[in-house]
């Protein structure tokens, strides 16, 4: 333990913070605030969204890379809530996935 944060929990913070832009297409916030929405209006496009879902096709495919540093598929989650930030910008198709708790504030 290192102060209030975990090892572990400063590892999950590094992976986020490193991989939290992952998700951003060219141009950074102008895609995804004015060409999604061009080309549909009602897109709910954020680089966040996607960065997550990058992660997460990283994790499975380097699983016993993460494995040997002891991040499993709940620190997988842990970080993307991070990437996210809060629980109101999780879209609806991860809702089930990332689920906010008690701990999430505390760790």
């Amino acid at each position: 333990m290192v102060g209030i944060l975990s090892k572990k929990d400063i590892l999950c913070l590094q992976v986020a913070g490193l991989c939290h832009d992952i998700g951003h297409c060219a141009f950074s916030h102008l895609f995804d605030d004015h060409v999604v929405k061009y080309f549909d209006p009602d897109a709910h496009f954020k680089h966040e969204h996607a960065s997550y879902e990058i992660i997460k096709i990283i994790y499975d495919k380097l699983r016993d890379e993460f494995e040997r540093y002891d991040i499993t598929h709940d620190d997988l989650k842990f970080i993307g809530k991070m990437v996210l930030g809060s629980p109101s910008k999780v879209p609806d198709s991860l809702k089930d996935e990332l689920v906010w708790t008690s701990d999430d504030r505390h760790r």
